[in-house]
């Protein structure tokens, strides 16, 4: 009886074997490289059943450059037509925005845009006056986001979050490191950042420009008028900080402490745990959130900054 004949690895499988163990050792030479050291991880009965089986592989060829496993021709094609990525997942089932992820854009040679960061620390610290009054102190204390007060950077590390920025994966909320997955959890929000994770989940709907100009009036205690004309300047329902800052003085000035307190509270949200990329605008739907100033403590103001986050 015939021993059982062994079957070769494919071409694929084994520049799979090849680029995972070269990534381990740092290289990143081209897929050229690979096949022609391919022989050197080749047995002698493999090489012997290569010589018998010449028609099945050149049957086999067209099925590996329809893979576009090759350096040279996926660069042909672009990130937005492979369905696998040399040195990433061979399955884009789960990273299904992957094409689109900065990594990929990197291994096609695509030059990388300019990340930009911003650090709200030093706008924080002149927005409020040297010592906040005893009232509003109050109302922050209560709401259970003082912590965030301490928690504003004045510089931050480009280079650092943009090298977090290259690892992170929206489809799983994760990091992608060299030694495996790292996520932000519940219990990383409340150790680093002191917010609460238990209360009430408060999720804001979008709001229209009318309403954002009368929730200004009753809540920050601005003219229809100037909040008009404020909502002209930004486009929509969305207030500049530059002029919430003048609301806020404005209204300690006039002892409205109840209104200060909110434009401060909702500045404070705005530049830390709901912070986007404007960087310069607050949406208006967050200032409901501060209608009631002595039951601002009732959210899970955590759980709102993971949420941001994740999305």
């Amino acid at each position: 009886m015939n021993p059982p004949e062994r079957i070769r690895p494919t071409t694929s499988r084994r520049r799979r074997r090849v680029i995972i163990e070269d990534d381990d050792e740092g290289h990143h030479d081209n897929v050229t490289m690979y096949q022609h050291e391919e022989p050197s991880i080749l047995h002698e009965e493999e090489v012997v059943h290569e010589q018998v089986n010449v028609h099945e592989q050149e049957e086999a060829a067209p099925t590996h450059e329809e893979e576009h496993m090759e350096e040279g021709h996926a660069g042909a094609e672009g990130p937005g037509e492979l369905t696998q990525y040399p040195r990433g997942p061979y399955d884009s089932s789960v990273l299904t925005r992957y094409r689109f992820h900065v990594s990929a854009r990197l291994w096609f040679g695509e030059e990388r845009p300019l990340l930009k960061t911003v650090a709200h620390g030093k706008k924080m610290k002149q927005f409020t006056l040297s010592v906040l009054p005893r009232s509003i102190e109050n109302w922050v204390n209560l709401s259970g986001l003082n912590p965030l007060q301490r928690g504003s950077l004045k510089m931050i590390d480009n280079n650092l979050i943009s090298a977090f920025a290259e690892r992170w994966h929206s489809e799983t909320s994760s990091f992608h490191m060299s030694f495996g997955e790292m996520t932000i959890t519940l219990d990383d929000v409340a150790n680093l950042l002191g917010l609460p994770i238990r209360g009430e989940f408060y999720s804001p709907s979008d709001v229209d420009r009318v309403t954002a100009c009368n929730l200004v009036v009753t809540l920050l205690g601005v003219t229809t008028t100037e909040i008009w004309e404020e909502t002209m300047k930004t486009r929509g329902a969305h207030y500049s900080l530059d002029w919430l800052k003048k609301v806020f003085k404005r209204q300690c000035a006039a002892e409205r402490f109840d209104c200060a307190a909110r434009a401060y509270l909702l500045n404070l949200v705005r530049s830390t745990i709901f912070a986007d990329k404007s960087h310069t605008l607050v949406d208006a739907k967050y200032l409901p959130l501060f209608r009631y100033l002595d039951g601002t403590d009732k959210y899970a103001w955590g759980t709102a900054a993971l949420v941001v986050i994740y999305d």
